[in-house]
């Protein structure tokens, strides 16, 4: 009986010690403080940009949002700037990239900790009895946006108004948050500095009755 008790304590010793291990495994500090948790140490490598923008396609929005181009309805068009709020949640790995990332300031081939879909949303104002729609992007305009679920630039919007007067714009981007040695780089891909994101939208005239 005695030996039961004493494999069951050094089993059960055995087993949070194990967990224990793999918990600071993926358990990161970096040099500004923050703590990270990664899934795995697996290295992905986007060799170009088509490589990262892939990770974008069927993306399931945690939000209940809709992407949409255009409508022959709009009643005015609009835009704003910069951002309400970015997902902190979003899954953490290990990632290089090609040659093309020098464009961005960082170095290629080298590891940096990426969050590689981050939900970025902006609350897009509208008039009582409105419904918006964003507009498409394209040309010289689509650098100012991230990405939709189709792989495209732009973003979705949510389908239900909110009381509060105002619509919730969602788009995609890659979070590239601090190099190997635990610095914050901060850019998000692709655009860098996310204040510089600009939402246009059209603004649809709604009949209720």
């Amino acid at each position: 009986m005695k030996m039961r008790k004493l494999f069951f304590v050094v089993a059960s010793l055995c087993l949070f010690c194990s967990c224990n291990e793999e918990v600071e495994h993926n358990r990161v500090l970096m040099k500004d403080g923050n703590v990270i948790y990664l899934e795995n140490e697996d290295v992905t490598h986007y060799n170009t940009e088509q490589d990262l923008a892939a990770v974008y396609n069927n993306y399931v929005y945690s939000r209940n949002s809709q992407s949409t181009e255009s409508s022959d309805y709009s009643i005015r068009t609009d835009s704003v700037f910069g951002y309400t709020s970015v997902d902190v949640d979003a899954r953490w790995s290990i990632a290089t990239f090609g040659d093309w990332i020098a464009d961005y300031g960082l170095t290629p081939g080298e590891k940096y900790y990426v969050q590689s879909v981050v939900e970025v949303c902006k609350q897009l104002p509208c008039y009582s009895g409105e419904q918006v729609v964003a507009s498409p992007y394209n040309g010289e305009m689509s650098h100012l946006m991230g990405y939709t679920t189709s792989g495209k630039r732009g973003y979705g919007v949510g389908q239900i108004r909110d009381t509060d007067g105002y619509y919730i714009g969602v788009t995609l981007v890659t979070n590239i948050a601090y190099d190997e040695n635990g610095k914050s780089v901060q850019c998000y891909y692709p655009v860098k500095d996310l204040t510089t994101l600009k939402w246009k939208f059209k603004a649809l005239a709604i009949d209720w009755k």
